[in-house]
């Protein structure tokens, strides 16, 4: 199975957060230089670093370091798709990124039902006033 680390573009990842090489190198405890190195190709990012970003809790979008991250809400995750790129670590993300999506669209479904309900109120209220007349 592939890791991960070998395909990571940190500098897609430090562009898409408006990051200096300075932020990621202080966040994973490593050297300006080799942050650079990761970026020319020369050094591969270690799973354990790869590991700290994509958990970071600094809000950082992390799709730019995993391949086939949805990019919209229209693309859709297979288990396959991350599992052939990061095995095991790669279903833990799919589940996160899963449970993320999932809450979000939770949330927005529980409105909508607050809406339809506020809408049922309101005409059954309507009709209670018709009968009376």
């Amino acid at each position: 199975m592939k890791r991960l680390g070998t395909k990571v573009n940190i500098k897609a990842f430090r562009q898409a957060n408006n990051l200096f090489q300075r932020d990621i190198s202080e966040y994973l405890g490593t050297s300006i230089a080799f942050i650079s190195a990761v970026e020319r190709g020369s050094a591969k990012l270690p799973q354990d670093k790869l590991e700290l970003l994509l958990d970071n809790d600094q809000g950082w979008d992390t799709s730019t370091l995993v391949p086939d991250t949805p990019k919209s809400e229209d693309e859709k995750l297979t288990p396959a798709t991350y599992t052939n790129v990061m095995g095991a670590y790669g279903d833990l993300h799919l589940l996160i990124y899963d449970n993320k999506r999932l809450t979000e669209e939770n949330e927005r479904l529980k409105e909508e039902v607050r809406y339809w309900r506020e809408q049922n109120e309101r005409l059954l209220a309507l009709l209670e006033s018709k009968k009376t007349e």
